[in-house]
């Protein structure tokens, strides 16, 4: 199984990318370069909306159960990606990590969060891919596609990368090592260290 699922939106063209790396949060910050994009944000209604009917009308989607194997230990084991934002620096005050000219302030009376009951050690953002209750009296505190604020060191998980991302000259091509049989695309060499030398420069 590859490791990153690319999800185009139809109506704009934007692609994400879910990597298939159990990572804490500042990982999925980090890694998100080597993937060629950054953590994802959705800095408006309209792109979250274009990114959630596109997702959730998804084989991937459809399949969440045997496409997704990581989920939030703290939170009944619900599945969640990360998204780029936090309130590290000031508890209760949630930023996307990076400006890209909508602004990087998140409102958390916008309706788009489920649960509202921000936590001290729940400093990191996840979009939820099922709905998920309250753990006493059972009461949904939200449903799939809404965000979460989830703790960034306890919780390994999924990450949803933004492009636009480079094409590869070796999109489909598959590479294996004729010592250890192991197989590997050329994007996950790249995303696990490789170079790619060009005749050009070598």
């Amino acid at each position: 199984m590859s490791n990153t699922q690319k999800i185009v939106i139809p109506s704009t063209g934007q692609e994400y990318k879910i990597i298939r790396e159990a990572v804490t949060w500042s990982e999925a910050v980090a890694n998100s370069i080597v993937y060629g994009g950054n953590l994802a944000q959705f800095e408006t209604d309209l792109e979250l909306q274009n990114f959630w009917d596109a997702f959730s009308s998804s084989e991937f989607f459809e399949n969440l159960d045997q496409e997704v194997e990581t989920s939030a230990a703290d939170e009944r084991g619900i599945k969640y990606l990360w998204l780029g934002a936090n309130d590290a620096n000031t508890e209760g005050t949630w930023k996307w990590i990076q400006d890209f000219g909508d602004g990087v302030d998140l409102n958390i009376d916008n309706s788009i969060w489920g649960d509202s009951n921000f936590d001290d050690n729940k400093d990191s953002l996840a979009i939820a891919l099922e709905d998920w209750k309250d753990n006493l009296n059972e009461e949904i505190l939200g449903i799939a596609g809404q965000w979460n604020d989830l703790n960034s060191n306890t919780n390994k998980l999924y990450y949803l990368v933004e492009g636009p991302f480079e094409e590869s000259d070796y999109p489909n091509v598959v590479y294996t090592n004729s010592i250890t049989s192991e197989t590997r695309t050329y994007e996950e060499m790249i995303a696990a260290g490789w170079i790619a030398l060009t005749e050009e420069n070598y």
